[in-house]
C-alpha cells in the first residue's frame, strides 16, 4: 500500500507488464485547524509501462477521489505498446466538485471499443475529463459517457460515436475526435455540450470533429466526417432562452475538420444530425502541400496545390 494524501506516485514498468496488486492512494484529506476545516486536493497517479501491459489486478485500489470540498485528482495510464486491464477499483468521485481525470494512452482497445472503460469511468466517478489515445485501430465509442471534457483519438483509424456523450453542466463542456481515418457520429448518437449558462469569456461549449489527422506527415486523402440522421448535437444555453444575449455572448461551436478533394471542397457529407442552438458551424479542409526543394519558399507550383 502506497498512501501519499495530495500526493503522486509514478510507477514505470521498461520491459514487460505493469502490474498494481495493491492500494496505491493520493486522495485528498480533511484537516482541522482550531475551529477550521480545510480539505486538501486530491493527487495525481502516473502509470507506464513502455513495452506491454498496464494490469489493475481484482484486488487493487487506484483511489484520486476528492474529499467534501477539496477537488478529485488525475490518473494517467500509458501503454503505447499494449493496453490497459482493468479488473480493480476506481476511486474518483468528489462530495462538492466535479470528479477524477482520467488519460489513456494505448496501443490497442479490446475489439476496439471504449464501452467497458467508459463504463468503469462512469462508476468510479471519473466525470471531470477523458483523454483517450489509442495509436492502432479504429475505436468505437458504444457506451453512454458522463465527462465535462471527453477527447478521443485514433492515430490509425476511425473514430464511431454509437452512445450519448454527456458534457452538459453549469457551463458548456468540451468534446473532440481526431482520427486518421473517418469520423461517424451515428444514428441515435447524442453529443451534448450544453450549458446552463455561459462560461467566464462569454461562450457556450464546443464539439470538434477531424478526419483524416495527419500522421507522420501523410494524411489520408480519403477520410471524411459523417453525422447521421438521427443524430443530435445540442450546442445550447439555457441562459440564453431567458435574457436578450450580450454581443460578446455566444452559445456553443461546431468544427467539422477534413481532407479536401480534388476541387478544394472539404470531405464532410450532408449533414443529417439535429444541430441545437449552435453560435457558429465551421467547416475547415485541410491537406498537406509538398514544399520539399522549395527551401520553405511558397513557390508558385505549391500555391496550385489548392492552397486553403
Amino acid at each position: 500500500m502506497f498512501f501519499l494524501p495530495s500526493g503522486e506516485i509514478r510507477v514505470q514498468a521498461t520491459d514487460g507488464e505493469l502490474t498494481v496488486a495493491g492500494v496505491l492512494d493520493v486522495a485528498g484529506q480533511a484537516r482541522t485547524f482550531f475551529d477550521a476545516t480545510r480539505f486538501s486536493d486530491a493527487g495525481s497517479i502516473f502509470l507506464r509501462s513502455d513495452r506491454a501491459d498496464v494490469v489493475l489486478l481484482t484486488n487493487s485500489v487506484i483511489n484520486v477521489a476528492g474529499v467534501e470540498a477539496g477537488q478529485a485528482g488525475t490518473l494517467s495510464v500509458s501503454a503505447s505498446e499494449g493496453t490497459l486491464r482493468s479488473e480493480g477499483s476506481l476511486l474518483g468521485g468528489a462530495e462538492q466538485a466535479l470528479g477524477a481525470s482520467f488519460v489513456l494512452d494505448a496501443g490497442h482497445l479490446n475489439q476496439g471499443d471504449l464501452g467497458n472503460l467508459d463504463r468503469l469511468l462512469n462508476a468510479s466517478g471519473f466525470d471531470r475529463s477523458r483523454d483517450l489515445r489509442i495509436r492502432n485501430g479504429d475505436v468505437l465509442v458504444s457506451a453512454d459517457v458522463r465527462s465535462s471534457e471527453y477527447l478521443v483519438t485514433a492515430d490509425s483509424g476511425n473514430v464511431t460515436f454509437a452512445a450519448t456523450v454527456d458534457a452538459s453542466g453549469k457551463v458548456g463542456g468540451f468534446i473532440t475526435a481526431h482520427a486518421s481515418g473517418h469520423v461517424v457520429v451515428g444514428s441515435g448518437t447524442r453529443l451534448d455540450v450544453s450549458g446552463l449558462d455561459f462560461n467566464n469569456a462569454g461562450r457556450g461549449g464546443r464539439v470538434v470533429l477531424e478526419a483524416g489527422a495527419p500522421v507522420a506527415g501523410a494524411v489520408d486523402s480519403g477520410a471524411s466526417v459523417e453525422l447521421q440522421s438521427g443524430a443530435e448535437i445540442d450546442l445550447s444555453v439555457a441562459a440564453a432562452a431567458n435574457q436578450p444575449l450580450r454581443p460578446d455572448q455566444f452559445t456553443g461551436t461546431l468544427v467539422l475538420r477534413a481532407p479536401v478533394t480534388a476541387d478544394g471542397s472539404p470531405q464532410v457529407a450532408p449533414i443529417g444530425a439535429d444541430i441545437k442552438d449552435a453560435a457558429l458551424v465551421v467547416i475547415q479542409g485541410h491537406q498537406i502541400l509538398d514544399i520539399s526543394g522549395t527551401n520553405g519558399d511558397l513557390t508558385p507550383a505549391v500555391r496550385q496545390q489548392h492552397w486553403i
